[in-house]
């Protein structure tokens, strides 16, 4: 669906979507830092939790897109600058892409090593038997680690521009990312 210039705020679905992937890829980018840290035994445990969440992720990124995309949402941000408003448009369809490439290059990774994904109470079963070539596995899991640190610097970006319209332009932006009437 289209712009409505009638919405002031994304549909309550998108918002609690929005926040909910955000945290969550945070989380399961902390994790990677966290496993080096932790005893042998629980490095198992911290890497099934990393790609359970991560394919969680690209679950609930097919929803939001979904979403919103059969559903009304507010006219594009505008700055005043046009090359930034085009730039900011640009960098929404980039973060998608990410979120999408990140995820699928992580399942990706794991299917090539003839493994599961680990889901807590169930597992998604490994699609090949045995695993290809290790230097094939390796640049996969190369660029899931290239792709998620572009990923983590575009979110940053995304969110210092939400600041900078909320206080230095205070044209109310991140209201429209937030529940309430529509």
């Amino acid at each position: 669906m289209a712009h409505s210039p009638t919405a002031q705020r994304y549909n309550p679905a998108i918002v609690a979507l929005h926040w909910l992937i955000a945290i969550l890829v945070a989380v399961v980018y902390g994790l990677t830092y966290v496993w080096d840290g932790v005893p042998d035994e629980d490095v198992p445990f911290v890497k099934d939790l990393h790609m359970g969440l991560g394919f969680t992720v690209l679950v609930l990124v097919i929803a939001r897109i979904v979403i919103r995309l059969s559903t009304a949402s507010p006219p594009a941000a505008q700055s005043g600058w046009p090359f930034l408003d085009r730039i900011g448009s640009l960098a929404h369809v980039l973060l998608y892409f990410l979120l999408l490439a990140v995820t699928i290059l992580g399942v990706t990774y794991v299917q090539s090593r003839a493994r599961g994904i680990p889901l807590g109470f169930m597992e998604i079963p490994a699609l090949l038997t045995d695993p290809v070539a290790r230097d094939t596995s390796r640049s996969i899991r190369e660029v899931h680690e290239l792709a998620a640190n572009a990923l983590i610097a575009l979110a940053i970006v995304h969110a210092l521009a939400a600041l900078f319209h909320q206080f230095v332009l205070r044209d109310r932006l991140l209201r429209r990312m937030t529940f309430g009437g529509r």
